[in-house]
């Protein structure tokens, strides 16, 4: 009877307690560590813990079975721990579980251990031109077990070059030489260096372009900005093929993008640097603008400069209005001169009083501002006399940008009488009133 009282109370005691305080995990680890499953049952009554790796029962103590061992620990008056130690290698374990007696045997839940080993090699290796770039996806590894970095060996024709560790999956080729090249890629863990992969490629690359400086250039209402440029390369295949300017108005913040130019080849060359221009037709308003110009190779890449400063000038700002001057010669030919500030341009055309016309010798007085980085010069102004040359023809001409107003000797004659007519009436008329008043006074 007191036996039964006994049996009855460790059973009642053992269920206020629960077996399990902590379940076992799964757990995924790296070849060649030692794994720990742990679980905390309670202590009252006394339990017999036993664990189970693949249908091999492991006890407490230090017996090792196929690599495995358990130990045992109070934790304090009320539960015990105990913990499976596998020595992992290159195979998973399908099923380990805890069985605690108590006299009852309580099962606990079945958790597996995954072993990574060595890596696979990486997926989708890809040379990217038009990016400059090597690129890859990672292979397969378990969750909580990393991959530590990758290992490249880039090699040449002629060179074998360092190699090189990343932990991305992508790698830019920017500055490196044009030239055949074989990239072999290696994904690495805790066990090491997984398999390789390997890819062939021809890399061309971009070249390097610089903005040197800018010219401004006013000339018969065409106001041209002419930008300067290098372009240092590698190879010859590097040299760009086109190139465009994009302009943004600072204040108004207008984007305007303008015509594409061919990169001529055969332009200053000082060793692997080529010298050139990209002129701005396009007539932009006055104001102060940022520029960049974006250059364009036959592989398809896009290379830009940096941004630089641009100040315009307003044409309709210069306009003034037209001044005409005109001299009659001792023979007859009247001769008129037009200029307009405007374009700068000045033109003298001649005819003779008879049906026969000349054809006048027309001088150019160029206004021109150049700008160097910015800094506006004002050329002066050279201006010459222009110089006729007369000649008989039976045919007639059209004057260029001149008035030619043709007036005949007739009329000269005429308007002269006239005015001599009206002095001679005025000093009659004063000589008859002079008259008048002396007599008066007689």
């Amino acid at each position: 009877m007191y036996l039964k009282a006994v049996v009855l109370l460790s059973f009642f005691s053992f269920a206020l307690c629960c077996p399990y305080i902590v379940q076992p995990s799964s757990l995924n680890v790296s070849q060649g560590t030692t794994a720990q499953f742990s679980v905390v049952v309670c202590r009252n009554p006394l339990p017999i813990i036993t664990w189970t790796v693949d249908n091999f029962r492991v006890f407490n103590g230090n017996n090792i079975i196929r690599g495995v061992s358990v130990s045992q620990q109070i934790l304090n008056g009320n539960s015990i721990r105990s913990t499976l130690f596998v020595s992992t290698n290159s195979r998973n374990f399908a099923m380990i579980t805890s069985t605690v007696f108590a006299p009852q045997s309580f099962i606990s839940d079945p958790v597996r251990l995954r072993v990574q080993g060595l890596l696979n090699a990486v997926n989708n290796l890809n040379y990217d031109r038009i990016n400059q770039q090597l690129s890859w996806r990672p292979p397969f590894t378990l969750s909580g077990v990393p991959i530590l970095h990758y290992r490249i060996n880039i090699n040449s024709d002629t060179n074998i070059f360092p190699a090189i560790i990343t932990n991305s999956t992508t790698l830019y080729l920017n500055g490196t030489a044009c030239g055949n090249y074989t990239a072999t890629i290696r994904a690495v863990n805790a066990v090491g260096e997984g398999q390789a992969a390997s890819l062939e490629y021809t890399h061309i690359g971009a070249p390097e372009v610089r903005f040197k400086n800018y010219t401004r250039t006013i000339k018969n209402d065409t106001f041209t900005i002419e930008v300067f440029y290098e372009i240092s390369y590698n190879c010859t295949e590097q040299i760009p093929v086109t190139v465009h300017a994009v302009t943004r108005n600072v204040y108004g913040n207008i984007v305007t993008y303008h015509s594409n130019q061919s990169v001529i080849r055969d332009g200053t060359l000082t060793g692997n640097v080529l010298s050139g221009s990209y002129r701005i037709n396009e007539l932009l308003s006055e104001n102060a603008y940022v520029g960049q110009l974006v250059f364009k190779t036959k592989q398809g890449l896009t290379v830009k400069t940096k941004e630089f400063k641009l100040y315009t000038v307003n044409l309709t700002k210069r306009s003034t209005s037209v001044h005409s001057t005109s001299t009659m010669t001792s023979n007859g030919v009247l001769i008129t001169i037009t200029a307009s500030s405007s374009k700068a341009h000045y033109s003298l055309t001649t005819h003779h009083s008879s049906k026969a016309h000349s054809t006048a010798i027309s001088n150019t007085i160029p206004t021109t501002t150049s700008a160097t980085n910015g800094n506006s010069v004002t050329a002066n102004k050279a201006h010459t006399r222009s110089s006729s040359i007369a000649h008989y023809s039976s045919t007639a001409h059209s004057a260029v940008n001149s008035t030619v107003f043709i007036i005949s000797g007739a009329v000269g004659v005429i308007l002269l009488i006239i005015i001599i007519t009206i002095i001679i009436t005025l000093l009659v008329i004063l000589a008859i009133k002079k008259r008048k008043s002396k007599n008066n006074y007689i």
